[in-house]
């Protein structure tokens, strides 16, 4: 989507706009733009399933800095950070990948948006957002808590071998 069309999109709404250099669909940077997580209004919630974290991911000195960027931006009071552990294989099957939006005062999801392979999709149905929300609340409650998923994060971080050497 061009830069203007995905403006349109979002003409009339109060949302905050996260820019991730690393997002898809609308989500995505366009190129010079810097990643953006603001303290004021808006609040973001993340569950990442272990895998994500530990499995191994060449070159190690990326793996590190996706780590230690996680680990930075959970420091933000309107950050929140979880981990799913991998004995929680079944809650982290009740769904794919997705985010819920809400354009209000209110954490009130009012969108739905998930990537296929070839676009993304937003979802403004009642009833799918709701079952949405059911699936976060089942993944948050089977997952660590923030503090035990920081923790866990640095855990992982330290597993990582500091050179490209040692990691052969």
């Amino acid at each position: 989507m061009e830069a203007s069309a995905r403006s349109a999109s979002w003409n009339g709404t109060s949302v905050t706009a996260v820019h991730c250099s690393t997002g898809t669909g609308p989500f995505r940077s366009l190129a010079g733009e810097q990643p953006l997580i603001e303290e004021d209004g808006a609040r973001f919630a993340a569950i990442i399933w272990e895998p994500a974290l530990t499995a191994p991911m060449p070159p190690a000195k990326v793996h590190r800095e996706q780590l230690l960027h996680i680990l930075h931006v959970a420091q933000r009071q309107n950050v929140q950070v979880q981990v799913l552990p991998m004995a929680e294989w079944r809650a982290a099957h009740l769904s794919s990948h997705f985010v819920m939006l809400s354009f209000g005062p209110e954490p009130a999801p009012e969108a739905v948006a998930y990537d296929t392979s070839t676009s993304t999709v937003l979802v403004e149905d009642l009833a799918e957002m709701a079952a949405h929300a059911r699936i976060f609340e089942a993944l948050s409650a089977a997952a660590l808590t923030p503090d035990q998923s920081l923790a866990f994060v640095w855990k992982a971080l330290a597993s990582i071998p500091e050179s490209e050497k040692a990691a052969e």
